[in-house]
């Protein structure tokens, strides 16, 4: 205090991030645990008929209860009121204002500057002691986000004796929290979880012609269903409604009502529905059923009786009825040809879907944030968000083709090679567009969708709330090919012992991962950063009687940095180097006599060192070396060696 009144300073910004353990610190104590319970009843059945048909079912019922628990986790309310501390007579006069002039305002007097250090110090907010129909009066007409829109709350802080059980916080120096105060700063807060899950489904499977020319005929048909429900619940409820904590300092934020809480900055008071720091839970539930019949073909269409070679059909086929998705038609084509003794032939052609998730579907969150709006010159609006669940998802669609070969020539036995090409072509996949994007849908671009997304005031036109819940919007699009050449042989270099050899290569071309957002262009992420375009994996392995030694080279190919960089223009080097390393392992295995088996093992994580590439990245408070390495960090800084003892009893 001195120093500021040398410097004539009124106030000045403090920074506190972290404290070292071993003195008192607000939140010391704070624990996430999560505990389940989980039942499980299953039942079913399989018989043989007489005709060679087989017949089963299987009924399952599974239900989970899980606590969420968040033990002493700070209370941005209690927080901001607790550091606001100031020092009052010990006898609670009230002769004068604020100003130490005037007449009395009927709340303690502040210690005058030449009585500092004879008073008491207490929490700002308790000189006011408000009542719970002055904090309402505080927060009257105002509205806070919410997963369906603005609601008003009843109060600025939490009505759990926050104001009256108001410890003052001393955040100076190390250690000189109160043992009071730290336990004042939090509360705990929890979530209820339940998902529940009925699924039965009944098979028929057998051969439809067993004197089919190139041999039986085979099928499988079956019905299934499957309901599940999930619910989940914040505690305590009393805290959970309200939120974001709200000033009640005699501005017209507060309707111009004082009650001594003050300071709490906007990325609060403008921020989640929640009294506490960094921890929302979701109170929703939900629940949907599907049930469906499917049947599944397998026809032989060639065989050559003298030797291995054939030609098989499998066709596939399902309906899936959703209760909230409605009907959707899937199926699967696929053939595989030995068409030597040496070559063969396999293609896949689908038609796949994946239905949204609880999550997708039902958890709906609210918050603040703030659009550039185009109807009123780009200005800047706070709004409402509703992001997350949306329960008219439709199930993501996928069109997926495979084909490749296996060949193993017959003069070189212990080799085989395969390569196959994959393309997988996404629609409807669940994303969100954004809520500015949302915004400049609807007002340049007129898009009905984006605006049946958004909130008007019906007088002003001003935008008050935009959902930027999940969609169906994007396609996607990923093609590639996979290679594999393999060497197994046993060699005879030591006559008495058993011996194996063999050389594993792996090698991906990742060709194309692009998505399209809703009428926008592709996008191409292959060959940047996580991404990369080549990737190959060597493995060697010799065994010789007990030991086994295995030596493995991976190398990642360059990547650029952005995607969306351009060289010259945007940086002067958009490239991730290659990398390329090696790891080393050696092993001792002795079965006992009495059954127990045990082995020790030594590896070697990147043997040479590399260090892997340098990614550049924004400058901050952060620790050296956590920059995101993505596909790279499958490295090691430097060599790491790793010993160990297995046991099997």
């Amino acid at each position: 205090r001195t120093a500021m009144v040398n410097e004539n300073r009124t106030q000045f910004r403090m920074d506190k991030n972290g404290a070292l353990v071993g003195r008192n610190n607000f939140q010391d104590n704070y624990h996430d645990i999560t505990t389940s319970e989980q039942t499980i009843l299953a039942a079913g059945f399989d018989r043989e008929m007489s005709n060679g048909w087989t017949m089963s079912g299987y009924l399952h019922f599974g239900e989970t209860d899980r606590v969420s628990y968040l033990d002493n986790i700070l209370r941005v309310d209690r927080w901001f009121m607790a550091m606001d501390a100031v020092e009052v007579y010990s006898d609670r006069r009230d002769l004068n204002d604020d100003a130490g002039s005037g007449n009395p305002d009927g709340l303690p007097d502040l210690v005058a500057d030449a009585d500092r250090g004879t008073g008491d110090i207490i929490c700002n907010v308790n000189r006011y002691n408000p009542t719970e129909a002055q904090l309402a009066a505080a927060v009257a007409g105002i509205t806070v986000p919410s997963p369906t829109g603005p609601v008003p709350i009843a109060s600025p802080v939490g009505l759990d004796g926050s104001i009256e059980n108001c410890v003052p916080l001393n955040i100076f120096g190390w250690g000189n929290v109160s043992e009071e105060a730290q336990r004042y700063v939090v509360s705990d807060k929890w979530a209820d979880t339940d998902v529940e899950q009925t699924f039965a489904e009944f098979l028929v499977s057998g051969e439809v012609f067993d004197d089919w020319y190139a041999g039986p005929i085979s099928m499988t048909i079956g019905t299934s269903y499957r309901e599940e429900e999930m619910s989940q619940t914040e505690m305590p409820r009393e805290i959970s409604v309200l939120g974001p904590p709200k000033n009640a300092d005699g501005s017209a934020a507060s309707n111009g009502i004082n009650l001594g809480i003050r300071g709490i900055p906007p990325g609060f008071t403008g921020g989640s529905p929640n009294l506490h720091q960094f921890s929302t839970f979701s109170t929703f539930g939900g629940s949907f059923d599907v049930t469906e019949v499917f049947g599944e073909l397998l026809v032989p269409l060639y065989r050559d009786t003298g030797s291995s070679r054939g030609v098989n059909l499998s066709v596939a086929s399902r309906r899936s009825a959703y209760s909230r998705a409605g009907d959707l038609d899937t199926w699967k084509f696929g053939i595989d040809a030995q068409l030597t003794e040496s070559f063969r032939l396999r293609t896949t052609v689908s038609n796949d879907a994946r239905e949204a998730t609880f999550i997708e579907q039902f958890d709906l969150n609210g918050g603040g944030g703030s659009i550039n709006d185009p109807a009123f010159n780009n200005n800047r609006f706070d709004i409402t968000v509703s992001s997350g669940g949306n329960p008219d998802l439709k199930p993501e669609e996928a069109d997926t083709v495979v084909f490749g070969f296996v060949y193993q020539p017959q003069g070189a036995p212990g080799v085989s090679f395969s390569a196959d090409y994959y393309e997988i072509d996404l629609s409807q996949t669940i994303g969100s567009l954004g809520t500015q994007r949302i915004v400049d849908d609807c007002r340049i671009d007129n898009v009905p969708q984006a605006c049946a997304l958004i909130d008007f005031d019906p007088v002003t036109n001003i935008i008050t709330r935009v959902s930027n819940v999940l969609v169906n919007i994007d396609d996607a699009r990923v093609r590639g090919a996979d290679y594999e050449l393999t060497f197994r042989t046993q060699p005879n270099l030591f006559g008495s012992l058993n011996e194996n050899l063999s050389v594993r290569f792996l090698a991906g071309y990742l060709a194309e991962n692009s998505t399209t957002p809703l009428g926008g262009q592709p996008f191409d992420l292959a060959g940047a950063t996580s991404l990369p375009k080549l990737t190959t994996t060597t493995t060697f392995n010799y065994d010789i009687g007990q030991w086994s030694a295995y030596l493995q080279h991976r190398w990642v190919d360059e990547t650029k940095r952005n995607a969306r960089w351009v060289e010259g223009i945007d940086v002067d080097d958009n490239t991730i180097d290659s990398i390329n390393y090696v790891n080393l392992g050696l092993t001792y295995t002795s079965a006992g006599a009495s059954g127990t088996d045990w082995e020790v093992f030594a590896n070697i994580i990147n043997a040479f060192e590399e260090e892997p590439p340098v990614i550049a990245e924004g400058v901050g408070r952060s620790i050296p070396g956590s920059t995101g390495l993505n596909q790279h960090r499958t490295i090691a800084l430097g060599r790491r060696y790793v010993v160990g003892v297995r046991f099997d009893f």
